[in-house]
């Protein structure tokens, strides 16, 4: 009787281990799927974020680009203002000088009848 007792008590504790072991496996299975899936979760966020700043950078890049485009144009039209203004004021120059050049010329031809009208009446 004392060895039936024994024998049952040493099978009930062998399936009590075999079934603590078993359930040990399965935790650690549920806690490996768990690790897993929170794994996966955590590359998809990184990657989520890791697109964010990619698209961020871009557009950063893009603005940027845009940025200096506008400053190139406007940097074109001032230099083209200013060189329509200097070709206005060299124009200014030259029709001043063909001005003066033309009233230097009326002077003298003034100056040369006046000169010879002189000259017409002495000899008379």
């Amino acid at each position: 009787m004392y060895i039936a007792a024994k024998k049952a008590t040493a099978e009930a504790s062998s399936s009590s281990s075999r079934y603590n072991t078993g359930n040990s496996s399965t935790n650690d299975g549920n806690s490996s799927k768990k690790s897993s899936s929170s794994s996966s979760r955590e590359r998809e966020s990184s990657s989520n974020s890791s697109r964010e700043q990619q698209q961020q950078q871009q557009q950063q890049r893009t603005r940027e680009q845009q940025q200096q485009q506008q400053q190139q144009r406007e940097q074109q039209q001032q230099q083209q203002q200013q060189r329509e203004q200097q070709q206005q004021e060299q124009q200014q120059r030259e029709q001043q000088q063909q001005q003066q050049q033309r009233e230097q010329q009326q002077q003298q031809q003034q100056l040369w009848r006046r000169q010879h009208v002189k000259q017409e009446k002495l000899r008379v």
